[in-house]
């Protein structure tokens, strides 16, 4: 099957992107946008038939990707940084402001919408805590009831949890026949594989490493189909971490480690969960212990983006590798523990990270699966394939989208 046009047009999301320097949180529309919108707006008054759209937003640390759909297609509008909710709601008012100008009767013709965020999502999708904002309850907590009207309507809006949303965007992928287009099959690692694949019948994890861990679980509750999958939003990443056994060749190593990110982390009043070790800062504490007894303090400052860099430079930084391969060590056995637990017969490694990081994770592959199968359990999860994402494209998107126009058609 061809992939729908706007699964081609959120996966080139990167290109011609408006600048946004500074500080001043200004928004932009992306160039091509306003001559599409209103190319829409011809046809729906050409064929006489109602313009119905749909509002998708995935929030991130860093930058913030808002897409407007309609029932055929959706095109990237906008990109801007935040990092509280009183910066993301002015920037989506701007954004509705701009749009406006474009579609005058904005309002009536928005019939759905959906914002993805990390973190706590409480009463019914009307309220979430957005864990990788700046700290403090006036930078992390959002109201529905805030969102701009242009862009939200109040009765047909849902905020989500972003690996939620990636879980629907997964399963989107797979009701068109595409995944194969965005994912391999790296574990086992005797039957790697780039083929086409389908899933269904069975549970499925879905793990993302970004600012923090994201789980999800696509679950399938009729074994005889395939294609309808329901999502289980997890907060998975804040499993406490398991040890390795005793006799393990690097428990010591290991139990070193521990004690030194729990007592930077939580003054050893706690044990560390995988997100502190399997996250962008949890990279960063693994660097900082690789070099913990290096003399040169500014070795142990450098943030995740440098350490993968020197990790995947050629020569490569002994140190970066090591912390890097350690990173991914401990994404093995978050999987294994969450797989065994939720009964899941495949996995999908999913986000941008994944797919920058594919060379370095291929050539460990092998140390992966011993890691993921070094578990009483292991029988259960020998022949589970893991799923690793090759190609750019914003799955929370997609899956924000399908939200959308879910709640659309439930107030029709």
């Amino acid at each position: 099957k061809s992939i729908p046009s706007f699964f081609v047009l959120l996966s080139l999301f990167t290109l011609d992107a408006p600048k946004n320097d500074g500080m001043d949180f200004v928004v932009e529309l992306y160039p091509g946008v306003a001559d599409t919108l209103s190319s829409w707006i011809s046809h729906a008054k050409d064929s006489n038939t109602e313009l119905r759209l749909y509002t998708a937003v995935d929030t991130g640390a860093t930058n913030t990707r808002v897409s407007i759909g309609n029932d055929k297609e959706d095109i990237l509008v906008a990109k801007f940084q935040a990092d509280s909710t009183r910066q993301l709601v002015r920037c989506l008012g701007e954004l509705g402001q701009l749009l406006s100008e474009v579609i005058p009767n904005i309002k009536d013709v928005v019939k759905g919408g959906c914002i993805a965020a990390a973190g706590r999502i409480l009463d019914n999708g009307s309220r979430a805590e957005i864990t990788n904002y700046l700290e403090g309850a006036e930078n992390q907590n959002l109201l529905r009831s805030e969102l701009p009207a242009e862009l939200f309507p109040q009765n047909a809006t849902l905020i989500i949890n972003d690996l939620e949303s990636c879980c629907y965007g997964i399963s989107a992928l797979n009701k068109f026949g595409t995944l194969s287009s965005f994912f391999k099959k790296l574990l086992p690692t005797a039957s790697a594989s780039s083929e086409p694949f389908q899933i269904g019948g069975r549970h499925y994890l879905v793990i993302a490493i970004g600012t923090g861990l994201g789980v999800g679980l696509l679950m399938s509750l009729d074994k005889n189909d395939g294609e309808n999958l329901t999502v289980l939003p997890l907060e998975g990443g804040h499993i406490l971490l398991s040890p390795s056994a005793p006799s393990d060749q690097n428990h010591a190593e290991e139990e070193e480690l521990l004690a030194f990110a729990s007592n930077l982390l939580y003054k050893s009043q706690y044990t560390i969960e995988y997100e502190d070790l399997v996250s962008g800062r949890g990279l960063e504490l693994l660097h900082q212990f690789v070099c913990r007894k290096d003399e040169e303090a500014p070795q142990r400052c450098i943030d995740a983006a440098q350490i993968v860099r020197k990790a995947t430079s050629e020569p490569p930084c002994d140190k970066a590798v090591k912390a890097l391969e350690l990173h991914y060590k401990y994404l093995a056995r978050a999987t294994q523990n969450l797989a065994v637990v939720l009964q899941a017969k495949g996995v999908f490694w999913a986000g941008d990270n994944q797919v920058r990081n594919g060379a370095f994770v291929d050539k460990i592959a092998a140390d992966l699966e011993k890691e993921l199968l070094s578990h009483p359990k292991f029988s259960w999860i020998n022949e589970m394939p893991v799923f690793s994402q090759i190609k750019n494209f914003n799955i929370n998107i997609a899956g924000a989208l399908f939200i959308a126009k879910r709640q659309a058609s439930l107030v029709q």
